[in-house]
């Protein structure tokens, strides 16, 4: 009876031990499971990163080629706009008036070099009157204070249209780019 018993006994430890050992291996099963998953899902992460990026990389490309294609547009717009157009479509709506027209596509052509280049004159003159007049400062109505202050704003009145002017003449005369 007492083999019986062990037998019983030991038959249950054996079995606990099993199952205790089932449960270690299951657990240790899931962890590597569980590992190997988290690992699948950071590459995943990785590669929705890198896709991402690429997307949004060429979204600005796409982005910067319209503005560009914005910018040669108008660019052609300025250069259709700075055409002779009056003589052109003059010559079959008014065929008698074609030297007027003739004049005011001169007129037109020449409006934009000849401001900027007076706009440029008027500021090297002022530049000039400027440092020929500090050499040898009189005393006059206004104080030499309020002299300096008038200056001051009239030179920066014409170094900004002076600037704009040329500014806007060179920026909008760029390289020709062909839109075909």
């Amino acid at each position: 009876m007492l083999g019986f018993l062990t037998s019983g006994v030991l038959g249950g430890i054996t079995g606990l031990l099993g199952g205790v050992f089932n449960r270690v291996m299951d657990f240790k099963t899931l962890k590597v499971s569980n590992e190997f998953e988290l690992s699948k899902l950071k590459q995943e992460e990785a590669l929705l990163q890198m896709e991402i990026k690429r997307d949004v990389d060429m979204a600005k490309t796409e982005a910067a080629m319209h503005v560009d294609l914005g910018e040669l547009e108008a660019l052609k717009k300025s250069y259709d706009a700075d055409k002779a157009t009056y003589t052109k479509d003059g010559i079959d709506k008014y065929p008698w008036a074609m030297k007027g027209l003739a004049l005011v596509d001169i007129v037109r052509g020449f409006t934009r070099p000849l401001l900027t280049l007076y706009l440029d004159i008027i500021l090297t003159v002022i530049a000039v009157f400027i440092i020929c007049h500090y050499m040898e400062i009189d005393k006059q109505l206004l104080t030499p204070a309020d002299e300096a202050k008038m200056v001051v704003m009239i030179l920066d009145a014409v170094i900004y249209l002076a600037t704009t002017a040329t500014g806007w003449w060179f920026g909008s005369r760029g390289k020709r780019v062909s839109m075909n």
